[in-house]
């Protein structure tokens, strides 16, 4: 079978399922397809069902959809929806995302759908909104691991493992490591984490020379 015919079932399936609200069932459908499938199963539906699809998912799973799509087709998308849906799936959206998203919205649209985001996530988006879009403040993610030197690979990983739903949409390959005053000794690699003795202390495997930049730095200054 070719690759438009299984896109051409998908969205025969899809639409049904959208016809009789079966929520369930279509959150399922969107989990099994790869990001390729997603991106063409949006694409082949028409605004009204493309509306239905994401009022229907919920907001962690249209935020994983949202994600996936062109930014151009998800900025057209969200700034079509209820402003109280549009809040909701970008309150579970990574940070540099939601701003991408917000920044490209009719001013008018944008405050709307600040304005119902929680409070927290708001705060964050204008923060970022701050900067101008080529600096290495407007690159920046608000969601980021910080841990204290004192502390040893066991209790970090125990503490990720117990709180695996709030990071779970965490894609850093870092971790920050400061000491009780926060000051910030040093950035230790996932993978030397995980590979570490589990009595270890985080301030014998850490990297302690960190390069930093100023936030307001210009683009074509970092790659110089």
């Amino acid at each position: 079978m070719s690759e438009e015919s299984i896109t051409y079932e998908v969205r025969k399936r899809v639409i049904h399922l959208m016809e009789i609200n079966d929520a369930e069932a279509i959150a399922q459908i969107m989990e099994d397809l790869t990001s390729k499938d997603i991106v063409h199963l949006i694409g082949h539906l028409n605004r009204n069902d493309q509306m239905k699809l994401f009022t229907l998912l919920s907001p962690e799973d249209a935020a994983e959809v949202m994600e996936e799509i062109p930014e151009i087709q998800a900025v057209e998308i969200i700034g079509d929806m209820e402003t109280e849906d549009a809040a909701a799936i970008l309150n579970e959206m990574e940070s540099d995302d939601q701003t991408d998203l917000i920044m490209e919205l009719d001013n008018e649209d944008a405050q709307a759908i600040l304005n119902k985001m929680e409070p927290e996530e708001a705060a964050s988006v204008r923060m970022l909104l701050s900067y101008e879009f080529d600096t290495a403040g407007g690159m920046m993610h608000t969601e980021y691991f910080s841990f204290f030197e004192d502390q040893t690979v066991k209790q970090i990983t125990e503490n990720l493992r117990l709180n695996s739903e709030k990071y779970q949409d965490y894609q850093l390959k870092h971790i920050f490591v400061t000491d009780r005053f926060q000051k910030l000794k040093g950035v230790l690699k996932m993978q030397d984490l995980l590979l570490g003795q589990i009595d270890d202390f985080l301030s014998d495997i850490l990297i302690k020379e960190v390069l930093s930049v100023n936030h307001f730095a210009k683009l074509d200054e970092l790659i110089e």
